[in-house]
């Protein structure tokens, strides 16, 4: 978010809920397209996407390694992450799945 103030007159603020934060990370560096019935089987994919080895989310979600793996997040994949949600959203509409609107 620095980078992009640094180039657009935009505040930028940070947001996520916990439902999906896991899935939000991935998306930066990869899509994620498929059923999980837990958030704890997103750890391969985190791992995947950021060359890493955590044992557990708890481990990721230390703060010097999830600083880490934000530290390798850029705006263009910023940009990809937006992308590829959108997919998921187009994907779950099309397979008739309720679609939530959030507002802000």
């Amino acid at each position: 978010m620095k980078e992009a103030g640094e180039f657009k007159r935009i505040k930028y603020r940070l947001g996520y809920c916990n439902y999906c934060f896991e899935l939000w990370m991935v998306l930066h560096k990869r899509a994620c397209n498929g059923p999980l019935s837990h958030r704890s089987q997103y750890l391969g994919p985190i791992n995947q996407a950021f060359g890493e080895h955590f044992e557990n989310l708890d481990q990721y979600k230390h703060e010097n390694d999830f600083k880490r793996c934000l530290s390798g997040i850029t705006v263009e994949d910023v940009k990809n992450a937006v992308k590829r949600a959108d997919i998921i959203t187009e994907d779950n509409s099309k397979n008739g799945n309720k679609l939530i609107k959030y507002k802000g």
